[in-house]
């Protein structure tokens, strides 16, 4: 056989992988409506409680992709990996294995790092109370901005005033950023671990490309950065909030 036609076959078997990866990976649930519901109550919060809220949600959603992806027929297995001096029994333990399997990428590792350093100066420090102390607004300005695209479209829609976001403004929406990518980092790479393909094959080719519930993640994302601006055009700016 030529070198051509080996090509094209081994090409074929290869887009026939990504082609059932792809359709395992739209059959995963994102939990929007989890985080819907959690951003709600955050949004009401004092910001030591937003904090520690949206990290523990966010600790939720690795321990179901472990338990979702992990060998369930093992005995005793889940107790060994998530008690005691298991492998995923701390939230640093999850994320340095979630990263290590390449099931999330790197940018989402970093930004839940930061999101575990701001919940635990505010669980350990008594007299931290809000997103102005000086760490804690060093982990926030360090958060991905994911808003920043979106920002000047939403002002220009709402003929909102430009102004300078808060530090609880930007922990909120950068905590979304961060929930929904870790999200759809769970939906895509673990199936490309078990496809043995590359997780960028699963969602390149730009948003229309993308599988459903990867485009209704960052649909979610766009609504929730737009009820957010809402309500915070209503708010006076206060770094001390």
């Amino acid at each position: 056989a030529g070198e051509d036609l080996l090509n094209k076959v081994a090409d074929a078997m290869r887009q026939a992988e990504v082609a059932l990866a792809r359709k395992d990976v739209e059959d995963q649930e994102l939990p929007l409506e989890r985080l819907k519901s959690a951003f709600l109550v955050a949004q009401a919060e004092a910001d030591r409680s937003a904090s520690i809220l949206l990290f523990a949600l966010a600790e939720d959603i690795m321990l179901d992709a472990f338990k979702c992806h992990l060998n369930p027929t093992i005995k005793g297995g889940w107790g060994s990996v998530t008690g005691g001096n298991g492998i995923i029994a701390t939230a640093s333990d999850r994320i340095t294995l979630l990263e290590l399997l390449y099931w999330i990428r790197p940018r989402s590792c970093a930004d839940l790092r930061l999101m575990k350093s701001i919940r635990n100066r505010f669980a350990d420090h008594a007299e931290v109370h809000g997103f102005a102390d000086t760490k804690v607004a060093g982990w926030v300005t360090s958060m991905t901005p994911y808003e920043h695209p979106a920002i000047p479209l939403i002002r220009d829609e709402l003929g909102s005033p430009e102004r300078t976001l808060s530090l609880r403004e930007l922990f909120l929406m950068r905590a979304l950023g961060t929930l929904v990518n870790l999200a759809t980092d769970l939906a895509v790479g673990p199936i490309a671990t078990k496809r043995r393909v590359s997780p960028s094959d699963l969602t390149a080719g730009g948003f229309d490309n993308q599988p459903k519930n990867i485009q209704d993640a960052s649909r979610f994302q766009a609504g929730m950065y737009v009820d957010m601006m809402k309500g915070f055009s209503a708010i006076p700016a206060d770094p001390k909030h």
